[in-house]
């Protein structure tokens, strides 16, 4: 499949459901239901900006519930250049199947919150911009202010931050990521984690 997009979002919806584990760090700063509501500002941000830039965007699901299926149909419902994709389906508006894997691979950039397949992007060479809108920026936001992440909750900030890594030559982004890639994630180039892990899993079945 030679499908490409501009864009990934990698959903986190109920990527976390117990609220009382950061709060016990972070306080009154902790909101409930947080990640859904940030999960929900993305896309709307999302929506607008592939509006105005006329690029696409693909759509992995963390599940296949429906509250998440519900809440991304809200909110794309009649958006060009969008596919849908809940985990275990074909992307909405294509008969393609893409796993999430696939999807970031297919994509220029990769935006979340929170999820762990941002750190296998890096594996892949990929770019990627984790957002944090918490109050306490207690989410994967926690080692440097990087170009990769942003916790500054307005459109204009998400919109020139996407520009930005978007109109960076790939090169020139991994030099500028190197340092946070090697702190999160040992680079294995002969054989990337998620190679490891399907070894590991094989083992077993």
């Amino acid at each position: 499949n030679n499908k490409k997009f501009d864009i990934c979002m990698a959903s986190s919806v109920f990527g976390l459901r117990n609220y009382d584990i950061p709060r016990a760090v972070y306080g009154e700063k902790v909101i409930d239901d947080e990640w859904n509501i940030t999960n929900n500002i993305i896309a709307k941000y999302l929506k607008r900006y592939i509006k105005e830039k006329n690029k696409s965007l693909i759509v992995a699901f963390r599940g296949q519930s429906d509250y998440e299926i519900n809440m991304y149909e809200s909110i794309f419902s009649g958006t060009k250049n969008v596919f849908l994709m809940p985990r275990g389906f074909p992307a909405s508006n294509t008969n393609a199947y893409f796993n999430t894997y696939a999807a970031v691979k297919k994509s220029e950039v990769t935006v979340s919150m929170a999820s762990s397949i941002t750190l296998e992007a890096l594996n892949y060479g990929k770019k990627i911009l984790q957002v944090d809108y918490s109050l306490g920026k207690q989410y994967f936001t926690n080692y440097v202010d990087g170009l990769w992440q942003l916790t500054n909750n307005t459109y204009e900030a998400f919109s020139n931050r996407l520009n930005q890594i978007l109109q960076l030559d790939i090169n020139e982004y991994n030099n500028i990521i190197k340092e946070y890639k090697n702190h999160v994630m040992k680079i294995d180039s002969a054989e990337p984690t998620y190679l490891k892990i399907q070894k590991e899993i094989n083992k077993i079945i």
